[in-house]
This record gives C-alpha cells, structure tokens and sequence, in this order.
C-alpha cells in the first residue's frame, strides 16, 4: 500500500490556517472552529470545545476508513495517531487536547476496526480490546502458527493482529497503550505454559524446537528457561538442560552401544547452533560436563538392559577400554 506521509509542524485551519493553534498532531485539520481576531488562533469558547470533542470522534472514523480502504501502509496509519501525552505539554490547549482524546479513546475500546486473519485466512475486523499483545515476538518472527500460539496459550476466544500489524512499532505501542493486561503475553507466560501437555508435544517436532530454541537464543532468554524441558535428548524426550550430557559421539564413540542409556542432547539440536557464540556460552554454563565415571555410575553399572549388553564379547572389550582410557575405578561396584 501507499505510505501516508506525516506533516511536520501541522496546525489547525479553520478555513483559513491559525497560524498559532499547533496541538502537536502530525496531520491537518481542518475545523469550523471560532478564531480569534487576527484569524491566526482559536478562541476558548464552549464552541470550540464541543468542536474538539467532535474532532476526536472524526479522527476516529478517518483512520478506521483508511484501514478498511486497504490503500495505504498501516505502519504509516498508525503514525498519524498522536502520543497525546506529549501534545498535552502545550499547555495552552491541554483541555481542547484531552477533548478530542477522551472521544477518541472511547471509539477505539468500542469499534471493531483492527484488522485480524482467522483460521480459514479470512481478513475481518476486531475491538482492541479482544487483540492478543504477543511480546515474545514468536508470532511475529514465525516460531509459532497463529494456530498454535491461540491454541497453547488457551486464547481461543481472541485474535492476533495481522503481521503487518505485528512489525510496527507504531501499532505495538498502541496495543501496549490500550490492550487490557489479559492480553499480553510475554516470556513469563510461556515458561508457565511450556510443561503443560499440549506445549510437550509440540515441542517434541524437531522443526518447532529448534525454531524455539533459536528464538529464546536470539531474544537472550534462553538462560531463563534451563530449568524447562524444552531441550530434546537423542530419543526424543524433552529434558532440562543440566539433565542432559552435551556430546555423547565426541566423547564415548567406543561405547557406542550404550548411548541409548546416556541422556544426552540430540544431535540436530547441537549442530544448529554450535557456531553461535551465545550457545557456546550457555553450554558451558549449562549442560552436563563430560564425567566418563559418573556416566558409568549413574546411567550404566544399575541398569540392569546397559549391564546386559555387555555379555557380547566386542562390547565387553569396547567397555573396559573406555573404563581404563577414562580411569574410572570400577573396585566399588561389584557388578564389573
């Protein structure tokens, strides 16, 4: 769409510019507003207050008409709504200012006018009061399908704003300004949600947590969510991240035949981010270190299916080599 261009240092026109009413807007307008005698400001009369309430309720109705147009940019329709605070500091129309916002703030919680996508792809309009602020930018950044996020989040009876909507800046400050708390989501929201059932399974598709993962990497929170099962072991499972061995191949290739019995990180997990420096990082804080003894004590001496294996002959000798190039003292455990 077009690009709406704002104006800078717009004033009111009442037929004629008053060269003196500027409200601090970014767009004209143009009122039947009593000037003053030199024509080049507005008079403080009842008048021009009720005018200013009428203002607010057209500025409403205009920038809902140019959204349904489909004509222009919306990032440059939500532009053009003023950060009224800021305009209140001219403080000789702080009153006809906070006219025309209050009018306009009641038809922004009363009309359906932003534009949302369903689950069918079709384009409708909703209150803002009934859009979803997704904070973690999961949505925005196509970690997640709408569908999901409406789904695991348990939002069913609301919507979220068209992408479009979702890159601009202009639009999110506006959703922060208006949207009721219950609609915001945030990262808080998702390490309450992320052990809940629905969100496992989910997380279980390599596709989704490696995207997942990857976000809360590049977002610089993946730290927060160590002690979530996010993380998914060589067999799948979702495990906490100090739960798990970082590199089973790199540091047991000669008990190869164990590795089912040894929790640790699959491998497209590591491979996809082993060149990110923030990954590096949280490894090292993070995952079990390589402990060649505390893996045969924990994961393979009481374990009854690992002892079994080791009734093959190859395995046998694959086993003791790797106990004695480790020098892990077996003399405790009467098993060996």
């Amino acid at each position: 769409g077009r690009k709406l261009l704002p104006v800078e240092d717009a004033i009111l026109y009442c037929y004629l510019p008053a060269k003196r009413a500027d409200w601090g807007s970014n767009f004209l307008m143009n009122t039947d507003m009593v000037p003053n005698g030199p024509r080049d400001d507005i008079e403080d009369i009842e008048l021009n207050h009720e005018i200013a309430k009428i203002a607010g309720r057209q500025f409403f109705y205009w920038i809902k008409s140019l959204i349904e147009s489909d004509e222009n940019e919306l990032d440059s329709i939500f532009q053009l709504i003023p950060d009224f605070d800021e305009c209140k500091k001219k403080k000789q129309y702080k009153e006809f200012i906070e006219e025309f916002q209050e009018e306009f703030e009641i038809l922004i919680k009363e009309e359906e006018f932003i534009p949302v996508i369903d689950a069918e792809g079709n384009k409708h309009f909703e209150r803002i009061n009934n859009i979803i602020d997704d904070r973690t930018g999961l949505t925005k950044n196509n970690v997640m399908s709408d569908a999901d996020f409406i789904q695991l989040m348990d939002m069913s009876e609301h919507s979220l704003p068209v992408q479009e909507l979702r890159e601009s800046e202009c639009f999110m400050g506006l959703l922060y300004h208006y949207c009721p708390g219950e609609m915001d989501v945030d990262f808080d929201d998702i390490q309450k949600k992320c052990a809940e059932d629905d969100f496992q399974t989910w997380l279980k598709d390599v596709d989704n947590n490696t995207k997942f993962i990857k976000h809360l990497l590049d977002s610089d929170k993946l730290r927060d969510f160590a002690k979530k099962s996010i993380f998914m072991e060589y067999e799948g499972d979702l495990y906490e991240a100090d739960d798990l061995y970082y590199d089973f191949d790199s540091n047991c290739s000669g008990i190869a035949f164990l590795k089912t019995f040894v929790p640790h990180l699959c491998d497209s997990t590591r491979t996809s981010f082993e060149n990110e420096e923030n990954w590096n990082s949280f490894r090292n804080d993070h995952f079990k270190e390589f402990d060649a003894e505390k893996i045969i004590n924990d994961c393979i001496i009481d374990n009854e299916d690992a002892i079994s294996l080791l009734k093959n002959i190859d395995n046998s000798v694959s086993f003791f080599r790797f106990v004695a190039d480790n020098d892990v003292d077996l003399s405790d455990n009467k098993e060996s």
